[in-house]
């Protein structure tokens, strides 16, 4: 596991610092928080 645990067991907390995440936060319609506000 020590050897590539990302690929063995890719954990949520690196899913949010991967910009592939960033990009569907930035698209707007996709947040429902945006439209609450």
């Amino acid at each position: 596991m020590s050897e590539r645990p990302d690929y063995d067991e890719p954990l949520p907390d690196d899913a949010e610092i991967y910009p592939e995440d960033e990009e569907e936060d930035e698209e707007p319609g996709q947040d429902p928080l945006e439209k609450d506000i």
